[in-house]
């Protein structure tokens, strides 16, 4: 929606819909189109970007790979002759370019497509290619719920790695075996016959084995350091993919604090798994061997630690009943202090005008205190769990000296023996005193798993219900009997709403404030979701639309402006790929911004500060405004989309609307009647009911006498 002689310039850059030849073109995304419709989940061009990155390099085989998990697929690398493997898979060149997604068997040949040519053929199983190359095997994923998010995001992915540090801690306690062993060797043989050439050999040998132990340690740290570096990136990247999918309602109303603390939790995930906790799990899988040898040397002393372990596990089970609710409450007290932070900043104006600076830090210090308090009582008490901890080992290790003692004085133990005795007993209790001491991690990493799993949903769009868009919109769009309720008790925002928009028009909604205009943007965004009635463009219901097809088709401006941080080139091309400047130098020109623009310090280079801090109100409208028109929507929505600027320039700008309205669709939503002078069409609504319809000729003394009366009762 570019002044006329852009046109030439717009059809050969493109908006996001003319990205739809370069999407096309590329291997990747065309194997996942044929993949979507094969599987009856047909992705049109706003999908695929939606779920591939689009790169001016094209996009990889791991980006492919990331795509069809969220569509509901597990994916395997491999090397391999493919004639044994089940379809659907992706036979992959040398260079890692797609070169065929096999579908499927029929007989002794495959049915694959060829993401080069875009055609399907089939081909005996011998002629089919990636014979010597890797295969991305695909496999549909059997559970979508929560929990098995997490144990696909972090059991399948690192199942290898956790093979491996098993493996170096298999090596690692074997090793520790040899201690006890050559203190009793010593003491029983050395020491007994003065056997100093034994001993050198013996000292030769530990020292060997505490080399490979040293080199296995830190081969295990550093697995363990990259398995935590590749978990938060993972994490990270899938938690802020889920919070872009939720749906605007829950980001619209959920406190930012809580959900900067749902974030958070990934930290104590990735410090659970980066830190000494899977070690330690792996280490209790050895006790059970470690108390054999004791067993072995002496059942009585073996007894002793074994009589231990119960004792250690009812001592994590009570600290288990006392911890169960301090994280909630720490997690509650924690988002409270974030929401509360976050407030004080946001509102920071208001708060410096009517001096609120100690009420602000009153209210701060009472979150503060309640999570210090939180805090304090977890850590006291998994400081007692440390304290009992170690008097239980201490305990142990004396019983076993007094009684070794004993057997030592009767003669049924010798006293390497019992020096190796109390060695293992130690090297046994280990683990499960570290996990009572570590208790309070092992609670608060439990806390984050669930929290993060209510967090870390799959996406609530299935393929079942969404229709493929048509090539493009006409730009029609009507209302049935539309119907909005914040909750459903409450009364209607919107109430059965019937209206017809032709295309190619311009439509005002004109309304008093809280007349539930900013609600109906919402819902024509599909932000919202209707409570009763449909929303129809050209005939297609939005609700089967995927989000990314319908934003491809209606551009928006909302009533509250809101800037990225970066550059005003930046913010007018965001999620443009390779669409050239003078497209966006187009857009600000049309709505009065590139004068501005020049005069700033870098011009379209200048940064701009967090949501736009160095710009006036009016300059952010027209920035925002210039960044809907760049994508050239085929329906313009416009809410309260000119009240900050100057009359001079809202003029301007709606004249330019009404020159260059042809071809598009543009929707005002407004509580004045100066935008309305450019309709086609003006609706009234007053109290979430369309009170009158009709051409603007018509409408417009009825508007302006309904709003001066609704005016007159405000006042009174």
């Amino acid at each position: 929606m570019h002044p006329p002689r852009s046109g030439e310039a717009r059809g050969k850059a493109g908006g996001t819909g003319d990205q739809k030849p370069v999407a096309q073109a590329d291997p990747f995304f065309s194997a996942l189109r044929a993949l979507g419709i094969h599987a009856g989940k047909p992705l049109d061009i706003a999908d695929l970007q939606a779920l591939l990155p689009r790169r001016r390099e094209g996009a990889t085989a791991k980006d492919f790979a990331r795509a069809v998990e969220r569509l509901g697929y597990r994916t395997r690398k491999m090397r391999g002759r493919r004639t044994h493997l089940r379809p659907p898979f992706l036979c992959l060149g040398a260079g890692g370019e797609a070169k065929a997604l096999l579908l499927e068997r029929r007989g002794d040949a495959f049915f694959l497509f060829d993401p080069a040519t875009g055609k399907t053929r089939t081909e005996p199983h011998g002629d089919a290619p990636g014979d010597a190359e890797d295969i991305l095997l695909l496999t549909p994923a059997p559970d979508r719920s929560e929990t098995s998010m997490l144990r696909r995001l972090i059991g399948g992915r690192f199942r290898r790695v956790f093979f491996e540090i098993l493996l170096a801690s298999t090596m690692v306690n074997l090793f520790a075996l040899a201690t006890p062993l050559f203190v009793m060797t010593v003491y029983n043989k050395v020491i007994a016959q003065a056997a100093l050439d034994t001993l050198n050999v013996l000292v030769i040998g530990m020292l060997t084995l505490y080399g490979f132990d040293a080199a296995l340690r830190g081969i295990r740290g550093y697995i363990v350091s990259h398995t935590g570096a590749r978990l938060d990136a993972i994490l990270g990247g899938e938690a802020m993919r889920c919070v872009l999918n939720l749906p605007y309602r829950i980001l619209e109303t959920a406190p930012a604090g809580r959900m900067n603390e749902r974030l958070r939790q990934i930290d104590a995930v990735r410090d659970f798994f980066a830190g000494s906790a899977p070690i330690l799990l792996v280490d209790h899988l050895f006790i059970l061997p470690f108390l054999a040898v004791l067993f072995f040397l002496s059942p009585p002393l073996g007894t002793i630690a074994l009589i231990a372990l119960p004792i250690f596990a009812l001592l994590s089970f009570v600290l288990h009943r006392m911890q169960r609710g301090f994280y909630e409450d720490r997690f509650h007290a924690l988002a409270a202090r974030s929401s509360a932070y976050l407030e004080s900043l946001r509102n920071a104006l208001t708060v410096k005008s009517l001096g609120l600076e100690p009420e602000i830090e009153r209210r701060f210090e009472e979150h503060v205190a309640a999570t210090a308090t939180t805090g304090f009582r977890a850590g006291n008490l998994t400081a007692i769990a440390n304290a009992a901890g170690a008097l239980l080992q201490q305990i142990t290790a004396l019983a076993i000296v007094f009684f070794g003692a004993r057997l030592v004085i009767d003669g049924e133990l010798s006293i390497g023996a019992l020096v190796a005795a109390n060695l293992l007993a130690m090297r046994a209790l280990a683990p499960v005193r570290q996990t009572v001491a570590a208790w309070n991690q092992l609670q608060e990493t439990r806390h984050a798993f669930r929290e993060l799993a209510a967090f870390l949903k799959p996406a609530q769009q299935e393929a079942s219900g969404i229709a493929p868009a048509p090539p493009a919109f006409a730009g029609s769009l009507r209302l049935e009997g539309l119907s909005f309720r914040y909750e459903p008790d409450a009364a209607p925002v919107l109430d059965r709403i019937q209206l017809e928009l032709p295309k190619e028009s311009i439509v005002a909604i004109v309304g008093p404030a809280g007349s539930g205009k900013s609600t109906l943007a919402k819902l024509l965004q599909g932000l919202y979701a209707p409570s009763e009635g449909r929303i129809l463009i050209d005939e297609t219901d939005i609700a089967h639309l995927s989000p990314a097809a319908l934003h491809r088709q209606i551009g928006s401006v909302p009533q509250e402006n809101q800037i990225f941080s970066g550059s005003v080139r930046d913010n007018l091309l965001f999620g443009l790929r390779g669409v050239p400047m003078k497209r966006a130098v187009t857009a600000a020109k049309f709505v009065g911004a590139h004068g501005f623009i020049q005069r700033l310090a870098k011009g379209y280079d200048t940064r701009l500060g967090e949501n736009g801090q160095n710009l006036s109100a009016g300059q952010t409208q027209m920035i925002c405004v210039a960044r809907a028109l760049v994508r050239n929507p085929k329906i313009l929505l416009l809410d309260e989309a000119t009240n900050a600027l100057d009359p001079a320039a809202e003029k301007a700008l709606l004249r330019k609307l009404r020159q260059t309205a042809k071809g598009h669709s543009i929707l005002l939503l407004t509580n004045r009647l100066t935008p309305a002078s450019i309709a086609d069409y003006i609706a009234l609504l007053v109290d979430g009911r369309i009170e009158g319809f009709g051409p603007r000729a018509e409408m417009i003394d009825v508007v302006r006498e309904r709003l001066a009366t609704l005016a007159k009762e405000t006042s009174s």
